[in-house]
């Protein structure tokens, strides 16, 4: 299989013990105890001055554009509550927060975190109360106030720290960046309407072994997090996230779907998320019991690598059944003029997490368009409440035809993320948070 081979901190996202000085910035080893940090930004830490000097090349550019926020929170006032409500302080912290992503301007396209150094900002040490940084003039250490650190928050905040421990060391055991994925072993004998589940409670109807097999998967990764059996589990989910939410949808759009002998999907705006979890779509062979053919097409301008002719398990293999890949670096209406797409019609179009309303809105409306015109049905995610409006929006202005309208998934990803401005309520962010389905065009929409 041609996978790139890349520098471990290209395919592992900055984290939060990484920006709160926990996870070595070169090695990314982690520790129990604050790292060393550069002396100049004070952003990142380091296992010693050798992968402080082995990291200078990637970081100097970084460190300068660091210097430029601490500069602006050294400028400002220090915040005090003074007497303020906790909304108002997280008000003008998140403020704050979009003036240091302004002046954070990374021109560097080719440095090994891609997009993410941003995150060693928002994800950085601050006053859970006042919302003070270390950077902060005067501001030195922090006081612990029990009105902000409830119970729950506390164990939010261990199982975050167990999902990173144990993310980053299955990281660097798999390179290139593998997502972790825990599979069913056989296939059913029997069709399970995946509408008849309320969600992960009741995902040991399709995969009973689950939970024995995530214990089993943390025995490796024991030394990375004490509670490492959990972060497996939170791990696996996310990855299955993928597939469940396409099992759904596919009962939705198609009634023969339990007799279906073939499926052919394609996954668009694809990119090493979808690409490295991949290896989890084994289960739509395995719950789709006369599945002989599944194909899936992964398309997108980030896509790479290539796949051997047929995926399936060995099981499955010795059945007669096929699992195959296509990759297909280029957008969907350029791929929708290919011999390929020719050759594989799709019966589902899915889009996760896409952002087409925000992102390249252009190319989207040209990659819709092939998909409203062939009257495919489509099913796309979103993050949060609020961008799955936006992106709906964009769609009923192309006079999409709606199938189902923006719902919350219940097959949506666990939360990972502490940000304060996603734990506001009616904020909350999640892989496939929410969905909806489309297909082909209306002059006009009704509501279920």
């Amino acid at each position: 299989m041609d996978e790139p081979r890349l520098p471990p901190k290209a395919y592992i996202p900055v984290t939060h013990t990484q920006a709160t000085n926990l996870v070595c910035s070169h090695c990314l080893r982690g520790s129990q105890d604050p790292l060393r940090l550069c002396s100049q930004c004070r952003r990142v830490g380091y296992c010693n001055e050798a992968c402080q000097s082995k990291d200078w090349k990637e970081h100097k550019p970084l460190c300068q554009e660091f210097q430029k926020v601490n500069n602006y929170d050294k400028s400002q006032p220090c915040p005090s509550r003074r007497g303020l409500e906790h909304s108002l302080l997280l008000a003008r912290y998140l403020r704050d927060e979009e003036i240091r992503w302004a002046i954070f301007t990374d021109a560097s396209s080719d440095n090994p975190y891609g997009r993410f150094p941003i995150q060693l900002i928002t994800y950085g040490k601050k006053c859970q109360v006042c919302f003070r940084t270390p950077f902060h003039e005067g501001n030195s250490s922090f006081a612990a106030f029990s009105e902000a650190h409830s119970a729950t928050d506390c164990t939010e905040f261990r199982t975050v720290a167990a999902y990173e421990a144990v993310m980053i060391a299955y990281s660097l055991a798999r390179p290139p960046g593998r997502a972790l994925v825990i599979r069913t072993e056989e296939s059913r004998t029997r069709y399970l309407q995946p509408s008849k589940l309320a969600g992960w409670a009741d995902y040991h109807q399709l995969f009973p072994d689950f939970s024995w097999a995530a214990q089993m998967t943390a025995l490796e990764f024991a030394a990375a997090h004490p509670d490492a059996a959990q972060a497996v589990k939170l791990l696996a989910t996310e990855s299955a996230s993928m597939v469940m939410t396409l099992f759904r949808a596919l009962e939705d759009v198609l009634p023969d779907l339990p007799t279906r002998s073939k499926l052919c999907i394609h996954i668009v705006a694809a990119d090493s998320k979808e690409l490295t979890s991949r290896g989890i779509m084994e289960e739509l062979l395995h719950y789709l019991p006369q599945l002989k053919t599944l194909t899936l097409a992964y398309v997108g301008p980030a896509v790479y690598g290539t796949d051997p002719p047929n995926l399936a398990c060995s099981d499955c293999q010795r059945t007669g059944r096929r699992r195959v890949a296509i990759r297909h670096a280029a957008t969907y209406h350029e791929f929708a003029r290919s011999p390929e797409y020719a050759a594989n019609p799709p019966d589902l179009v899915a889009g996760f997490n896409t952002g087409m309303g925000e992102i390249d809105v252009a190319g989207w409306r040209n990659s819709l368009g092939v998909v409203l015109d062939s009257a495919t049905p489509a099913v796309f995610t979103a993050y949060t409440a609020m961008e799955a409006k936006v992106d709906s929006a964009m769609l009923r202005g192309l006079g999409a035809r709606f199938v189902k309208y923006p719902q919350k998934n219940t097959w949506s990803a666990p939360s990972t993320t502490i940000q304060e401005r996603y734990r506001q309520p009616g904020a909350e962010h999640r892989s496939n948070n929410y969905r909806f389905i489309i297909q082909g065009r209306t002059s006009s929409d009704v509501l279920e």
